[in-house]
């Protein structure tokens, strides 16, 4: 099992580094429309992006508690708040997709920093970290997989406190069948 799982790991960087042509430094990825749920605007902090298909809203009578209970798990440390905007959930396949605004986050400084933090939180998981552009974002992604999960972690800093994080959280059994909406989910990102 854990052979298979690392194959497909390995075969997600392969994508992941060849699924787009870098041009002016700027990755590409396959968009897949029929993979994404509609797109979510987010006018405060600039972007748009579609969260991959089945993972739904939740419902804003447990969005709170949600929230509550995300926020450990999204945050990377104290040092480091992160608030909960939007909770996207397929119970089927136990997928999250959570985007967090970083409300005290100023600009580029400390991004070495929280990736570290993030790094120290997860120090018992496999842990791989990477940065590139994509439409005008400089993107600091780190894949954490641990026992039972595979969470793909998003950083994209920007300034007037304006940075955000998107979280893709899948049950590690089900992250293969869902690789291609991730990465259609990404690829949707857009600046506003």
């Amino acid at each position: 099992m854990t052979r298979k799982y690392l194959l497909f790991l390995w075969i997600f960087f392969i994508l992941m580094s060849g699924c787009g042509t870098k041009r002016n430094n700027d990755m590409t990825f396959k968009v897949n429309p029929s993979l994404l749920e509609p797109v979510y605007k987010n006018e405060e902090l600039g972007f748009s992006f579609c969260a991959p298909k089945g993972c739904k809203d939740i419902a804003s009578d447990v969005f709170d508690a949600a929230k509550q209970q995300l926020q450990n798990q999204v945050s990377a440390s104290d040092s480091f708040y992160l608030s909960v905007e939007k909770i996207n959930y397929n119970p089927d396949e136990q997928f999250l997709c959570v985007v967090s605004s970083l409300p005290q986050f100023q600009g580029k400084s400390g991004v070495s920093d929280y990736l570290m933090v993030i790094a120290e939180k997860f120090e018992n998981s496999n842990l791989r970290q990477n940065v590139f552009t994509y439409h005008g974002f400089t993107i600091h992604q780190t894949l954490v997989m641990t026992d039972d999960k595979t969470i793909f972690k998003l950083f994209i800093p920007q300034a007037d406190f304006k940075s955000f994080q998107i979280d893709f959280i899948v049950d590690k059994n089900n992250y293969q069948k869902n690789l291609e909406a991730i990465e259609s989910s990404i690829g949707s990102l857009e600046k506003i």
